[in-house]
Order: C-alpha cells, then structure tokens, then sequence
C-alpha cells in the first residue's frame, strides 16, 4: 500500500474538501426551517430521518483518504459536542468549516501562519467576552418557553420534558425511552438508579422480568476488587444469620468471588447479588461513598486503608427494595438519614466549586460539572422516565431523538444559563471582533480575527436562508429596539424580543463553538504536510467480496 504526501496549501485543501461537504449536509438541517436528512441503513432495517449533524457525522464516508481524514476530524468535533450537550452539532460544524474555509484562503495568499493564530487567540477572547455580556440565567420555570423552538415545534415533547424537571430538579435525572404504546408519557419513580446491573444471571429471581428484587436487603459496599471470597464471608454469615438477602457492590469480582456468591444463591444459603460500582477511576471511590450515605453502610475504601477484615454487622447498609437487571440497579428507601444525604450534596456540590476555581481549562470545568451532576443526581433519589410514542420506527427514532436532544438543552441551559438562539449570540460576537479587525495593523491578525468572525456569523445565515429569508438581515440583529436580545425569529421573520419569544441557545454551547472552531483552526494553521495511505484498488468492492467468500 502506497503513501499520498500533500504539502502546505495543498494539505489544507485537502482536509478542508471533507469539511465542507459534511458542513453542507448539516447545514440543510440548521434552524426551525431546516429539513429532514434520510440516511439508508447498512442493513436492512428502516432508514433513519434525522435532524442533527452527529447522524450526518457518523454517517457519511469518502474513499478519497485526503478527504477522509478531514471529515474525520470533523466528526470527531461533533462527536464530542453531541456528547457534552445533546444538541448543537450541525451549526458547530457549519461555523468550524468556515472558519477553516477563511484561514485556508488567507494561508493561500501567504499570510504568516503565526500571525492568523494570535489572530484566532485574540478573537476567541473578545468572542467569549461579548456572550457573557449576553448571558442571562435561566429557571425551570423559563424552560417551557424556550424548549418548543429547540424541539422544532414538538410540543408534547417539550411539555414532557419541562414536567419532568419540574418534578425532579434542575439538577434531577430526566431519561428518554421507547414506549411501549404509541402514546407518550412521563413517571416519575422514586429512587436511586445507576447504569450497572448485575455480574450473572444466576442472581434472577423473576424470571419474566429477568431482574433481582430483594426486599429489605443488605449492602455490602467496597471500591475494592474482590479477589478472596473469604474477605465476604463474614458479611455473607451476617446475611444468613439475619435471614436478609444481600447485595454485594465492588469495583470489581474475580471469577472464584463471583462462583462462590453464584454457589451460595443457588443452593439457597444466602439469597444475594454482585453488582460492579458506578463509575471508574478516581470517581469509583465517591460514587462508592455516595452509595454508602444513601443506604447507611460503610464503604471500605482502598484509598484510606479499609480492610473488609474488620467487617461487623453495623458496616452493612440497607435499604427497603432494590431492583437490578441486566443494565440498571434502582434503589428504594435506602437507610441513609435525610440530613446526611442533604449534607453530602453540599460536600459534592463545594468540591466542585473549589475545583472549578482552580481549574481554567473550560472542557475540564465541564467534566467537573458533569461528574458532580451524576452524583447529585443520584443522591437525590428519584429521577423522571419520558416514554416516546409513535405510530411506525421512522416516527419513534426521530421524536426520540428529539427528546433526548430536549433533556441535554435544558440541563446544560439551567447550569450554564442562555445567549440569544438562532445564532444570534454568535454574530453578536462576530461584530465585535470584526470592529477588532478594523484598528488591527498586523494583516496576519486582522486576518485570524476576520476567520472567526465569518465563521461565528455562518450558522445565523444559514439558519435564515433555511427560511427564506435574506442572509443580510443578519447585519441589523441586536439593534431592535436597543436590545441586547433582538433579534430575527427565522419562522415569521420578523424582529423581536428573542428571550420573550423564548428562543435561545445555551451559553456554554456558544463558548464550545468558538473554543472548538479557533483550535481546529490554529491546527490547519500549523499543518505543513499530510500523509495518508493510498487505498490498492482490487477491482471490486468489500460488499462484492464478502458476497463472493466461500461458506465453510
């Protein structure tokens, strides 16, 4: 297999011809206005009708390598939005290409790679400033105003998911599933869930349900991975000797731990069940600690020296009914006193306020906000289930996703607050740094400086064009009337107040797009060669070979 070598310019191009095709696909879907994209399915199941750029991302593939690695990197940017806020995709990477598609022209005409990137620093800092100028809190209350334009219109789904939040929080666990009518619904259950079911299904005690249902078992919690079955004797004899099943929560189990708790239910010795702890990492041990306020056990922590050799019954929790299945572990009633769990959402909710202080990295502050709303959540003890409706798949997997989309919106909106939607905080930003590029001297600068801007501009454009509308409308946006929060609703066209009408993006959203857009660029700025692998051309495709292989 040979190697193609792009240079320089050419290397930029080269990346740049598979950004801006998968730009495009997502554009056609920006906005209210935006339409439908039908991507055909590998197999043979029903096509996909989405409406965000992460499917479109996943989706498209080149057998030009050059262009390839270009839409892969891409992809990857979507990826990571789509992870962080459930929404956002398509005007991400319609504003990163064209910011790419600006650097990639002024690196043509031999402007100094350098200068365009103190450009791009500069910019991204004027941008970050005029949308905190922007930024305006938001409360549960305000969600049900602003989630219809988030969901294009689909206003059960919104009503569903404000409900939701209503009843669990702002900081409350809000999760989407296929329902099993074609209406839709919301429950509000009460408990403690986490995704980690159980080791075995030799731990079923419903067998329709396929799920362990303990009433008033005990708990036995360690961040430890058991390798002794002797270390969970003793806890296994209380059990027995209480006559009370008991489920086991390690960071891990080893096959003779796991065989000796499967011998043990099995015989009817001891009804119990393995369950691995939430989490990985530096996390388990919290999540580990977390669990242990809520059922009032003690967790042996190998960060502190704990050995399950001092073991006593007054270690084990407990908890009124817990529900595991193959995925999830739902815990009622835990044991736990409701001033030790108040107090211990304060502890998690102080230590991320001392790390967000000393940490300046804004991914890094979003993982931290991320990690501690799963705990609070979690302590919290009960968490909202959306059922989706439809009447055919096509319909379900849309509006799904569309209800997933709705509840990463609004969590990110309540914790981080709103800038003006539709783009509109974003060409606010791009004016600012356009007026930047005015009194800048240096055309290396002046350069980077007028890259992000055209590219901050590009989604609100797109979203009018969408509909109909004129793209140099955009220029009038933010001067309604004297209002920061004018601005044009893309669906009438007209001028008005945006956070009256409730449309709106979240702020930390806007500042991801302008963090994501600059680095990719300043990458492209320091790309001098690009290497890939020149596909062998066989003369007939991988679909036709696997037709064509012999069944042994």
């Amino acid at each position: 297999m040979s190697s193609i070598v792009c240079y320089n310019s050419a290397a930029s191009r080269a990346l740049l011809g598979g950004m801006g095709d998968l730009a495009k696909a997502a554009a056609s879907s920006l906005g209210p206005c935006g339409r439908t994209v039908l991507i055909e399915h590998v197999g043979k199941l029903t096509p996909n009708v989405v409406k965000d750029g992460s499917a479109i991302c996943r989706a498209i593939e080149y057998r030009e390598p050059e262009k390839e690695v270009g839409r892969k990197l891409l992809a990857l940017l979507g990826k990571e939005i789509e992870r962080d806020f459930g929404d956002g995709v398509s005007g991400t990477l319609v504003a990163t290409a064209a910011v790419l598609e600006a650097v990639v022209r002024a690196l043509a005409a031999y402007v100094e790679p350098k200068s365009i990137v103190e450009g791009l620093r500069l910019g991204v800092e004027d941008a970050r400033a005029a949308l905190e100028d922007l930024r305006r809190p938001v409360t549960v209350d305000r969600i049900r105003r602003i989630l219809p334009n988030a969901v294009f219109s689909e206003g059960a789904i919104a009503v569903l998911v404000s409900d939701a939040f209503r009843e669990v929080g702002a900081e409350g666990d809000v999760r989407a599933e296929i329902a099993d009518t074609i209406e839709d619904s919301l429950e509000i259950v009460q408990g403690a869930r986490y995704e980690k079911g159980y080791l075995s299904s030799a731990f079923v005690t419903d067998k329709r349900s396929m799920r362990v249902e303990f009433d008033a078992p005990l708990v036995l919690l360690t961040d430890r991975v058991l390798d002794d079955f002797g270390a969970i004797a003793p806890a296994l004899a209380v059990a027995a000797e209480k006559e009370r099943p008991i489920v086991v929560v390690a960071g891990g189990f080893d096959e003779n731990v796991r065989a000796g708790l499967i011998m043990n239910n099995a015989r009817g010795r001891v009804r119990c069940a393995a369950v691995q702890a939430p989490a990985y990492g530096e996390t388990l041990s919290d999540f580990v600690a977390d669990l242990a306020v809520l059922t009032g056990a003690r967790a042996f922590l190998e960060g502190r020296g704990d050995s399950l050799a001092t073991l006593v019954a007054g270690d084990l929790g407990g908890c009124e009914r817990i529900f595991i299945d193959e995925r999830s572990t739902l815990i009622r009633g835990g044991q736990g006193s409701e001033e030790a769990l108040r107090q211990r959402i304060h502890e998690v909710r102080a230590q991320l306020a001392f790390h967000e202080h000393k940490t300046k990295s804004f991914t890094s502050k979003m993982g931290l906000q991320e990690t501690a709303g799963d705990r609070i959540r979690f302590l919290q003890g009960k968490y909202a289930e959306i059922s989706i409706g439809g009447r055919n798949d096509l319909t379900i997997k849309y509006r799904l996703a569309l209800a997933n989309k709705a509840i990463g919106v609004t969590r990110v909106l309540l914790r981080g607050g709103a800038v003006p939607g539709g783009g509109t905080g974003l060409s606010v930003a791009a004016r600012r740094l356009r007026d930047r590029a005015r009194i800048s001297v240096d055309p290396g600068v002046k350069s980077g400086l007028l890259a992000l801007a055209e590219g901050l501009a590009k989604p609100q454009k797109v979203i009018l064009r969408n509909a109909g509308g004129e793209t140099a409308g955009g220029e009038s946006l933010g001067r309604w009337s004297g209002l920061p929060w004018a601005g044009i609703d893309a669906t009438t066209g007209n001028e008005v107040d945006l956070w009256a009408a409730g449309i709106a993006d979240p702020f930390e959203l806007a500042i991801k797009v302008v963090d994501c857009a600059a680095s990719l660029a300043e990458m492209i700025c320091r790309t001098g060669a690009l290497l890939v692998k020149s596909p062998v051309d066989i003369g007939f495709s991988p679909e036709e070979a696997a037709a064509t292989r012999e069944v042994m």
